[in-house]
């Protein structure tokens, strides 16, 4: 969790070095804050939200459905933040 610096808001964070969790969070609309780490092991950093904990569960139960197109689509997106 970030501190506030004067008159900020404190901004929950939620960070995995897991890729494709990554992706998935990304997928579900989750905002990237930032990535951190060294290029053999990254860190993304999202905003937290409300329903985390249930999109997490879902995720490791093998709960989740997606769009093929637009999961494959977004990992791209997340590949490119890897590489740049």
């Amino acid at each position: 969790m970030k501190k506030p610096n004067g008159n900020q808001k404190t901004i929950s964070e939620y960070s995995t070095t897991e890729f494709y969790l990554a992706v998935y969070l990304k997928h579900m609309g989750y905002v990237i804050l930032r990535v951190d780490g060294d290029p053999g092991r990254r860190v993304f950093v999202f905003k937290d939200g409300d329903e985390r904990e249930g999109d997490l569960i879902d995720y490791f139960n093998g709960e989740i459905s997606v769009c093929p197109y637009e999961y494959t689509k977004t990992i791209r997106e997340m590949k490119s933040l890897l590489y740049s």
